[in-house]
């Protein structure tokens, strides 16, 4: 058996029981993929070889001072808990070995020498130290996996740290061979060895709590529930050293493609929250960014120490919301279209909220009365943005009826709806373009994306109402956006596919036609504070740290409104001058706030339209000065009535008997309905406090998904399982007291099928179509896919798992930056296509 890894300047590592070898090959490979060796290098120990020869290989560096690159070209080598176990140990080992050698010759060197051997002795001991529990995690990590697809938290956990030895024998091997060398470099060789001490432990903590958590779950179950965490497993999981994690090895289990990008998002981090201040301007803050890049960018611990307090499990939820839309920022806006392909359609527009009936998918019953979401403020419009590849037949509206290529151009047969990501309070489909456009022209059909309304300012079920308004109204208007729908696939990433799944199971229970297929990508579909192996990496992870993860989900539930942080307090202590417009600030009333920020928000969102005229569709005219170019991808944004086609008013006397505007639960646990009957045709100011649920038996009560995922339901189950009975306009707290995680997520609301599908009952679930999950095997929320593909497949649904490795979460938005994120990219796309054409799928 031979395994050949490339490596710098066309080199190959050619292994087999004779013993490694790095062979310098100068003219490629052979037609027949085998190198002809040239001359060997350096020759490495047998037990080494014949571990490496028999498992999938792991990059070991050579004696010189070139490393190895982790492209491995052998495929279809299994990974089982044995081989892997094989593969750390034979790392370990060989680290030590190397930290033995370079300790026993620097020991006798002065200063700073003997400092390098003191710490490679330390080194040598952390790995002894950390191997009892990496060989544990690793056996039990293959009982978790889904079906034949060996990816898991317990699997993810060890690869971090399989990926940190790996690194760490490359260091210490690099120290061993030039320890006899004038090219010593002491300095370097101390700071590298330094990180890398502060990092085993905190890794070594990591694989403790997975084993806890392992101990405490059920078995097969990846979660623990909240109601039986041990308050010291969180206490001790927030309160881990993480600082080792954002220093010089950001980044480090991530591919080297992307490294660069996440150091530059960390520094961005860091210089944003030093200067961040809500009542600061965009171009203020972004000034103050730039004259604190210098300071960060030069010690890389300081910047490590910012990132660790800006994310900490008190972070502030307006202080996220702007840092992550400095994506949709218009320098960076434009070059995410330079970016991306050019589209003949590009344009946002508001559907207004008004009722409308659509056909049952049952033949015979009565039709579904749609109405418009209004939880919390009440019936207000929708914002979507139309892309497509080509100007379609129906698309004659806005303007675009004068373009001269209208004509011709047929209307197509499939319809892919969005939702963007952005944790449930940020972004929209404008930072999302530069991967929509691509699909939209490779898939050659339209794309409809959903700008949803974003929490805190309007929590859940806000959202969920909205996109699957934006659904309803697309199957009934599917003309106007260049398509006939006889296709329709319901696709989103992270936050946004878990609205999608949403969306695809009201749908199923109102009767109304499900989508063909939903793409969820990196999607958590279990919102509670319950710990998991994968979550456990939220510790590491720039892109989605522990402290966000948890602002950003109880945002979306509404459990914690306070509007300061640690961010905002420590800037209030630094800038004393500002403290008395702070005060002001904190007394005002949580509706004022909310309008404040909902203000702020939408002025950044819509800058660019300041001059656009906000109109109806019906009164555009011939005159009308919106143009949508082919060549420059202009934006327009207009208003469009839900009843934009003819309604037929009959349809409206015969509601479908069980749906409702609001559920509730009576003392024997059926469920409580407002009959739409009742419900005026023209939206009420006094808006509904819940979700629309048809299905009268409908018996959400947290048993029925226990028999397949058993988690333990609150001691109020039979209400925390129904859509929340949320206040509109009173009510709402004004208190700034932080809430503690664990008190946060045992609110009922969290027990929602619609907010957690992972607990729906299987009625809700067995009404979804084929469901393609892509998942990131980095992702701290890889846990919530494995654990749903898995409830799905019990169900007898149809269900595909994809986990791609190397790259965070949130991959789609960095394809322009990376390979490995582009290939993810295209694998979502086509998964799309395979929910659109599944008689065409691709395994």
């Amino acid at each position: 058996m031979r395994i050949i890894w490339l490596v710098p300047k066309r080199t190959y590592l050619y292994t087999n029981t004779t013993g490694i070898a790095i062979i310098r090959h100068r003219s490629g490979p052979s037609s027949t993929g085998i190198c002809r060796p040239v001359n060997t290098v350096k020759s490495w120990p047998i037990d080494l070889a014949n571990s490496a020869a028999k498992l999938c290989p792991v990059p070991i560096s050579s004696y010189g001072s070139r490393s190895l690159s982790v492209g491995i070209l052998l495929k279809g080598v299994t990974r089982n808990s044995t081989n892997m176990q094989m593969e750390h140990n034979a790392v370990i080992n060989q680290t030590q070995s190397f930290c033995d050698e370079g300790h026993a010759y620097l020991k006798h060197h002065k200063v700073p020498y003997a400092v390098v051997a003191e710490d490679l002795l330390s080194v040598g001991k952390l790995l002894e130290s950390i191997r009892p529990h990496l060989t544990a995690v690793v056996t039990i990590a293959p009982t978790y996996d889904f079906e034949d697809i060996p990816s898991n938290g317990y699997r993810s956990l060890a690869s971090v740290v399989t990926k940190a030895l790996n690194q760490l024998l490359e260091l210490v091997a690099e120290i061993n061979s030039k320890k006899k060398s004038w090219t010593f470099h002491t300095q370097h060789y101390l700071d590298s060895l330094t990180d890398f001490i502060s990092l085993l432990p905190s890794l070594e903590k990591l694989l403790v709590y997975a084993l806890k958590i392992n101990s405490l779950s059920t078995p097969g179950n990846l979660f623990i529930d909240e109601f039986s965490v041990p308050p010291s497993l969180m206490l001790e999981v927030e309160s881990l050293p993480k600082t080792c994690f954002y220093g010089n090895l950001i980044g480090f289990q991530f591919e080297k493609s992307l490294r660069a990008t996440l150091d530059v998002i960390a520094l961005s981090l860091a210089c944003y929250a030093d200067g961040y201040c809500p009542n600061k301007t965009s171009l203020s803050r972004a000034a103050n960014s730039v004259l604190n890049t210098a300071k960060y960018w030069s010690d890389k611990e300081r910047r490590a120490r910012q990132i660790v307090r800006v994310t900490s499990s008190n972070a502030d939820i307006q202080f996220t919301k702007h840092f992550w839309s400095i994506s949709e920022g218009p320098l960076l806006t434009h070059l995410s279209e330079i970016a991306s392909a050019r589209v003949a359609v590009n344009r946002t527009f508001r559907i207004l909220p008004e009722t409308f009936s659509l056909p049952a998918a049952a033949s015979g019953a009565d039709d579904v009365i749609v109405h418009p979401p209004s939880a919390h403020s009440g019936p207000g419009p929708v914002r979507v943005r139309l892309i497509s590849h080509q100007l379609r037949a129906g698309m004659g509206w806005g303007g675009l009826e004068r373009r001269s290529d209208l004509r011709g151009k047929p209307q197509s047969d499939s319809l892919v709806i969005h939702a963007h990501g952005g944790g449930f309070v940020a972004l929209s489909s404008k930072s999302h373009q530069v991967y929509l456009r691509t699909w939209a022209r490779d898939l050659n059909c339209p794309i409809l994306s959903v700008d949803y309304s974003l929490a805190p300012e309007l929590p859940f079920p806000r959202a969920v109402e909205e996109v699957f308004y934006v659904y309803a109204w697309a199957l009934r208007h599917a003309e106007q956006l260049g398509t006939s729908a006889e296709r329709v696939c319901l696709c989103g990433d992270s936050a946004g596919g878990n609205l999608v799944i949403a969306c695809a199971m009201r749908a199923a229970n109102l009767g109304l036609r499900v989508p063909d297929g939903i793409m969820a990508a990196y999607t958590p579909t279990y919102i509670r504070y319950s710990p998991s192996p994968s979550r456990l990496l939220s510790v590491m992870d720039v892109l989605l740290p522990l402290g966000l993860l948890s602002s950003c989900l109880q945002s979306y539930a509404g459990v914690n409104e306070s509007p300061f942080d640690s961010v905002l307090e420590h800037n209030r202590e630094r800038s004393s001058s500002k403290k008395a417009k702070l005060k002001r600030l904190s007394g005002m009333s949580r509706v004022a706030y909310s309008k404040h920020a909902t203000d702020r928000q939408s002025g950044d969102h819509e800058t660019h339209n300041r001059t656009e005229t906000m109109t109806t569709m019906s009164s555009f005219g011939d005159d009308c000065d919106v143009q949508v170019d082919p060549v420059d991808d202009s934006e327009v944004v207009i208003d469009v009535p839900s009843g934009i086609l003819e309604l037929n008013a009959s349809k409206l006397e015969s509601p479908r008997q069980g749906i409702s505007n609001s559920v509730g639960v009576s003392g024997d646990g059926s469920t409580a309905h407002e009959n739409v009957s009742n419900i005026p045709k023209t939206a009420s100011k006094s808006p509904p406090t819940t979700l629309a649920i048809t299905n009268k038996s409908l018996p959400l009560t947290g048993s029925s998904a226990s028999n397949s995922l058993p988690l333990t339901p609150s001691p109020d189950a039979s209400a925390s399982t129904n859509l929340p009975v949320t206040p509109t306009y009173s009510g709402i707290s004004t208190s700034v007291t932080p809430i503690s995680p664990l008190d946060a997520f045992r609110s009922p609301v969290f027990s929602n099928p619609y907010m957690s599908p992972l607990i729906a009952p299987d009625h809700l679930l067995q009404g979804l179509p084929p469901v393609y999950l892509v998942a990131c095997n980095l992702d701290p929320v890889l846990d919530d896919s494995i654990m749903f593909a898995k409830r799905l497949r019990s169900l007898g649904n149809r269900v595909t798992l994809d986990v791609v490795d190397g790259i965070p979460h949130g991959f789609l938005m960095l394809q322009s930056v990376s390979k490995e994120a582009k290939k993810a990219s295209h694998l979502c796309m086509q998964r799309i296509f395979d929910c659109l054409y599944p008689e065409t799928e691709t395994v």
